[in-house]
């Protein structure tokens, strides 16, 4: 489990405003792995659920076909008991040439085989029951184990939400301000508008749908309407255009083919740290807009805001 630590200011200390804000953004920077890692714990966990479902409806067909099997075998038993035994005897004794005798030796030997074979059926269906039975069972401990990661995540995210909180408040109480980044606009310097020039309709769509988001609240695992998160925004807005990506960085960076920073057009995926635990969408221009944060709204940002890790173009 990720730990953050955030340094608060003790009774009758004032921390300068800078050293509140690095504070701060350190803080964001630690919480935001944790929302990421919320998000992959998340769909690993939609997964497996799935898994459980799929292994659910192939137990159903082998019962059915376990009953039949037994009810094969229970029938040839019994025709064996009416037609063995002295009866089958007496048959043989009382043949009436070789040929009828042959005869009635592979009439025997047809029900014996008969009743082997279904019998190794019967048993194959029975390992194969309890083997994907087995299956199941590890299934849901791996299912609970991750119901307590996903919960210990999420009380873990809302404890440093709540405390990264408190921090902000008390900042803008001593220096008398509000918090909230501006919501910048897209410009029309001459590098943006080359690059929005060669870029295709779809880069087009991801790029409107993720200003038009601009303003809106950042929350942890959201992927809109009205919250996102940082990788709830890029995905939602390459939703848009039809491709559907993960709702985490590291996975998102994993899904997409790269490319150099000379081949980024507005649209593409920037994604930053050395962990990969942010990504925004490239706008033209050397900025992004993206989910900065707890307490952030959805903006624009300089693209080397942070360290950038590399860049994705989907599709």
């Amino acid at each position: 489990m990720v730990t953050l630590v955030i340094a608060t200011p003790t009774a009758g200390h004032a921390d300068p405003p800078g050293d509140v804000e690095r504070q701060l953004n350190a803080a964001s920077e630690r919480l935001e792995k944790v929302v990421e890692r919320f998000n992959a714990n998340r769909a690993d966990l939609a997964r497996t659920r799935a898994r459980m479902r799929a292994v659910t409806r192939q137990l159903r067909p082998l019962d059915k076909r376990l009953d039949a099997a037994q009810s094969r075998v229970s029938h040839i038993a019994v025709t064996a008991f009416k037609d063995g035994g002295l009866v089958m005897a007496t048959a043989l004794l009382t043949a009436t040439s070789p040929d009828v005798f042959v005869d009635r030796l592979m009439v025997l030997d047809h029900m014996a085989r008969t009743k082997h074979r279904a019998l190794r059926r019967l048993g194959s269906l029975d390992r194969g029951l309890r083997a994907r039975q087995h299956d199941l069972a590890k299934l849901a401990h791996r299912l609970a184990a991750q119901h307590r990661t996903l919960a210990a995540d999420r009380a873990e995210v809302l404890s440093e939400i709540t405390r990264l909180e408190e921090l902000r408040a008390r900042h803008a109480r001593r220096a008398g301000t509000g918090w909230g980044a501006p919501v910048a606009t897209l410009g029309n310097d001459p590098d943006s508008v080359q690059e929005r020039a060669l870029t295709g309709p779809r880069g087009r769509s991801v790029v409107t749908y993720a200003l038009d988001q601009r303003g809106k609240s950042y929350y942890f695992g959201a992927a809109g309407p009205d919250a996102f998160d940082c990788s709830g925004l890029a995905m939602a807005a390459w939703r848009r255009a039809g491709v559907y990506l993960p709702h985490n960085a590291y996975r998102m960076w994993g899904s997409v083919p790269h490319l150099p920073r000379a081949d980024l057009r507005p649209g593409d995926l920037v994604f930053y740290y050395s962990d990969i635990h942010h990504v925004a969408v490239y706008i033209g221009g050397d900025r992004v807009v993206h989910a900065p944060g707890w307490g952030q709204p959805v903006t624009i940002s300089p693209m080397h805001h942070a360290p950038v890790y590399g860049y994705g173009r989907p599709g």
